[in-house]
């Protein structure tokens, strides 16, 4: 293993890993989300991200953009060395300097699991991959480097996101139409029937597509979307039992030790 420096540092504005992992010690990588929004690089491995519907190959010096609550999980290729870098942050990081939110419309103004991936080929320089290279090497304390470089880099991708923009968007695959309908419906009465006759499929076909394109059955992945989403107004003052209605949980029993295994602790504590 190179000599290279790894770290984990967290505080109540961001949290970030450079963290590099041998074969023997790669664990399979399950669907997530994250109640901040993240900025993932890539340095070394192999294998497709999955974020919503769509599949990303991943090649060394790709930056991922993932917005809160946008499921994503990396399935790799577990016989060679993984490195990467992770950066979860609040848009609140910014206040003060981004007031108009420039620097977070690359992650808002675009449908789920679009437009995530940027490669070094997007970019018109070496701007952006040299500001990754000082937040994984900081001269200062990590916490400088990051509040110095992050604002930089989030402005370069803003810039390939506004050339992007002038392009014609390409049809919906069935898979990321399907994902769109359930997020568009979280809080209905969504069945596995009633989605299969919309798209004019079978139930398993439904399935099929589905665990492909999230890594997730339909359940578990609206389930975890109500319960982020439940999470959300309860902060914003909805009492525990009107957040589980409003997010299509009927039974409050089951909301509630749903809540507990996925965030480990009670609708009622923070």
């Amino acid at each position: 293993m190179d000599m290279e420096r790894y770290f984990r540092y967290g505080d109540g504005d961001f949290s970030c890993s450079y963290t590099y992992t041998q074969p023997h010690d790669l664990q399979n990588f399950s669907m997530h989300t994250h109640e901040n929004h993240e900025l993932y690089y890539f340095l070394s491995g192999r294998g497709v991200y999955r974020i919503e519907s769509s599949e990303y190959p991943m090649r060394p010096g790709d930056i991922l953009i993932m917005r809160r609550a946008e499921s994503h999980y990396f399935d790799i290729d577990k016989t060679v060395p993984y490195k990467r870098f992770t950066l979860n942050f609040s848009e609140s990081l910014f206040d003060g300097i981004d007031s108009k939110g420039l620097l977070m419309r690359p992650f808002y103004e675009r449908e789920l699991g679009k437009g995530n991936l940027y490669r070094k080929s997007d970019f018109p320089d070496d701007t952006a991959s040299r500001l990754m290279a000082r937040m994984l090497s900081p001269e200062a304390d990590i916490r400088t480097e990051v509040l110095a470089c992050l604002p930089a880099l989030l402005g370069e991708i803003a810039r390939v996101w506004r050339e992007r923009r002038q392009s014609e968007p390409e049809e919906a695959p069935l898979s990321y139409r399907i994902v769109s309908f359930v997020n568009d419906h979280l809080t209905d009465e969504l069945s596995l029937d009633a989605i299969a006759a919309r798209f004019y499929i079978s139930k398993p076909q439904l399935c099929r597509v589905f665990k492909a394109a999230t890594g997730s059955t339909v359940w578990e992945y609206v389930t975890i979307k109500r319960l982020i989403r439940a999470r959300e107004i309860i902060g914003a003052g909805t009492s525990p039992t009107e957040a589980a209605g409003a997010c299509g949980f009927n039974d409050y029993s089951a909301f509630y030790r749903a809540y507990r295994r996925q965030f480990g602790h009670s609708p009622r504590e923070r």
